[in-house]
């Protein structure tokens, strides 16, 4: 039960994060492609994210 409960909290986190990541990242100050190198991922990735046209998990 634990274990569903911690799987919601990281998908209403996700989702959270997801549909305000271009804000999140440009209050960090930070470019598409800095914060693709940052967390891993490309900045078509970043790009698509903030375009809500793909998901960061």
């Amino acid at each position: 039960m634990e274990n569903n409960n911690l799987e919601l909290v990281r998908e209403k986190v996700t989702a959270n994060m997801e549909d305000n990541l271009a804000m999140l990242r440009a209050k960090l100050g930070l470019t598409q492609v800095q914060l693709s190198n940052l967390i891993g991922v490309s900045r078509h990735t970043i790009m698509q994210v903030e375009n809500k046209k793909a998901k960061l998990f």
